[in-house]
């Protein structure tokens, strides 16, 4: 790159590709949990995916450019292992935890991009342009402690008695 706004202007590319692949992912991995709860978090993850493909469609606009994405290769990977994780499990606790597993990963990558261009777009004194990231930004970060609250209040998915470790050495 050769200067920070192509830097952005990349990375942004990259969160429309992946906001447009996400969508209908997370709304096809909704319909696969029994979870309710579970099954409307991940719908609403979908949803907002949806969202941000019309607000990154919008910043393009801002910046003078055309909307254009760019492959993610972390996201194709995240959505890859993600069906390897959870093949042959069928409807169950353990497979409700994959479910939600693979959407922690997903949230997390989003918050390391969405970081990334808010403080660019600061930088770049795009002022409007990094209140609509940080905005996403704090939905993202949101929809994490959403996850880990729903995570929690399922249990452990084998029941109370929990699996015998031995001390981890160090």
């Amino acid at each position: 790159m050769k200067n920070l706004n192509r830097l952005f202007l990349t990375e942004l590319g990259i969160c429309f590709s992946s906001e447009a692949r996400l969508g209908p992912a997370l709304f096809r991995m909704a319909e696969t949990t029994a979870s309710l709860g579970l099954k409307r978090l991940i719908r609403l993850h979908g949803q907002e995916s949806e969202w941000n493909v019309k607000h990154l469609e919008g910043i393009f606009e801002a910046c003078g450019e055309k909307a254009r994405g760019k492959r993610c290769e972390a996201i194709a990977g995240i959505l890859a292992d993600g069906e390897k994780l959870t093949a042959g499990l069928g409807r169950s606790p353990i497979f409700d935890a994959a479910l939600i597993a693979i959407a922690r990963k997903i949230g997390h990558w989003q918050i390391a991009s969405y970081a990334s261009l808010g403080e660019w777009a600061d930088l770049l004194a795009y002022g409007e342009v990094a209140e609509v990231l940080n905005g996403i930004l704090d939905k993202k970060k949101a929809m994490g402690k959403s996850l880990a609250a729903i995570a929690r209040s399922q249990g452990h998915p084998e029941g109370p008695e929990k699996p015998r470790v031995k001390k981890v050495a160090g």
